[in-house]
């Protein structure tokens, strides 16, 4: 059976930023991450990303050290079907 993997890329809420460029930022950073799970051998096939720009954050502080906890790549691992 085996895994599949969704990566999901997030950004912060920087309100200085495009919404467009915040989603575009976050799916780049699932795509390298993707990128690299195939330079590992794993089938691009059981893959899949998707960019939720910046929101769901993990921390909602305002302080800059917190806020980079919102720069993060996610994977979930979900069986696959037979």
């Amino acid at each position: 059976a085996g895994f599949d993997a969704r990566i999901i890329g997030h950004t912060n809420n920087n309100p200085f930023a495009d919404s467009r460029y915040l989603q575009r930022l976050s799916f780049n950073r699932a795509i390298a991450v993707k990128n690299a799970l195939i330079a590992a051998g794993i089938q691009e096939s059981r893959i899949s990303c998707s960019g939720m720009g910046g929101k769901s954050p993990l921390v909602t502080g305002r302080l800059p050290e917190e806020t980079l906890k919102n720069l993060r790549v996610e994977i979930e691992l979900r069986k696959r079907e037979r």
